[in-house]
C-alpha cells in the first residue's frame, strides 16, 4: 500500500546480534485473528490484529484522533475486497512485547472497518492491525497452541515434523509456493484469514475443486465484494494433504496478480517466519 520495497528494506537491515525479546501471549478468536497488545508512542495498550498477509499496518480512525495523530500521505489500499483510497499517518514509536518499531507509517481506516466480530464477542475492542511492513525483518513462531508468539534471534531450525518453504517476497508481503498435483499455488501466508480464499478468473474453474450453490458479500478493510463458497478436494502442504478444505472464491482482479489467494494460518499448530532468510516453517495439528 505504501512505497515499493519496504520489506526488502526491513530484510536487509534485521539485526541478528541482539537478544530475543520475551513471548507475547494472545487472544485467539474463535475464527482463527490474532488479538496482541500494542503501545502506541507511550501509550496505554491498545488491542491489535496480528495480520501477516497485509503488507501495511493499520490503526482505526478513532485511534488515530485519540493519539493526535495528523495526516501525512494518500495511499490506494487493496485486499480481496477490492480497493479504497485512504489516508496515511506516521507512528514514531510503536511496542509489541518486546520489540519496538520506529517511524511507522499507518492507514488510517474507518473504525468499522477493522471490527473483528468474535474479537468483540469476547470483549476485544480492536484498534489497529500489524501487517508486514513491522513484522518482516523479525524471525518469530506462531504458536497457536500455546497461544503466544516466540521471537528468535536467528533462523529457526526446522522442528522434526515441521515443512520449510521460501518465501517470496512480492507486494511487500509474502507469498509462500506450494507445488499441487496439477499446478503451482502461490499464496498469502495469512494470519487475519479466517478461511482459505482463492483468486479465479471467470470461466477459469479449478478441477480439483467443487463451487458451492450460494453466492454471499465478502467484506473487508477496502470494502464489500461478491465471493462464492467452494471445497477444495485436495491441498497438499509439502508432504501432507489437507483434504476438503473450505473455501471462498473470489475474482483475480481483486487481488495482487502475483497471489493465488490466500492461506490461513489457524490450521496448523505452530507457523515460523524466518523474514531475513526468506522461509516459512508450517508444523500441521
Amino acid at each position: 500500500m505504501h512505497a515499493p520495497g519496504i520489506l526488502a528494506l526491513l530484510l536487509a537491515q534485521a539485526v541478528t546480534t541482539a537478544p530475543a525479546p520475551p513471548p507475547v501471549a494472545f487472544h485467539l478468536t474463535p475464527q482463527g485473528a490474532i488479538i496482541v497488545p500494542v503501545t502506541l508512542e507511550g501509550s496505554d495498550p491498545v488491542a491489535f490484529m496480528i495480520d501477516t498477509g497485509s503488507n501495511a499496518s493499520l490503526m482505526s480512525e478513532a485511534l488515530a484522533s485519540a493519539l493526535g495523530a495528523q495526516p501525512i500521505a494518500r495511499t490506494t489500499m487493496a485486499s480481496a475486497a477490492g480497493q479504497k483510497e485512504a489516508l496515511v499517518t506516521r507512528i514514531g514509536h510503536l511496542t509489541l512485547g518486546g520489540i519496538a518499531a520506529a517511524d511507522v507509517l499507518m492507514t488510517v481506516v474507518p473504525d468499522i472497518a477493522i471490527n473483528v466480530p468474535d474479537a468483540a464477542a469476547d470483549g476485544l475492542s480492536v484498534k489497529g492491525v500489524i501487517g508486514q511492513d513491522v513484522l518482516g525483518g523479525f524471525r518469530y513462531t506462531i504458536d497457536y497452541r500455546e497461544r503466544r508468539i516466540v521471537w528468535h534471534d536467528a533462523g529457526a531450525k526446522p522442528p522434526r515434523r515441521a515443512a520449510m518453504f521460501e518465501l517470496e517476497p512480492r507486494d511487500d508481503r509474502f507469498l509462500v509456493v506450494l507445488p499441487q498435483d496439477r499446478d503451482v499455488l502461490r499464496l498469502v501466508p495469512d494470519s487475519g484469514a479466517d478461511t482459505l480464499v482463492l483468486f479465479q478468473r471467470e470461466g477459469d474453474p479449478r478441477s480439483d475443486m467443487t463451487p458451492g450453490a450460494d453466492f454471499f458479500q465478502l467484506t473487508g478493510v477496502t470494502g464489500t465484494r461478491g465471493a462464492r463458497r467452494a471445497v477444495v478436494h485436495a491441498l497438499r502442504i509439502g508432504t501432507t494433504t489437507l483434504k476438503d478444505v473450505s473455501a471462498v472464491i473470489v475474482g483475480r482482479e481483486a487481488a495482487s496478480p502475483a497471489a493465488d489467494g490466500l492461506l490461513p494460518l489457524h490450521i496448523f499448530a505452530r507457523v515460523t517466519f524466518n523474514g531475513p532468510e526468506r522461509q516459512l516453517l508450517i508444523e500441521n495439528r
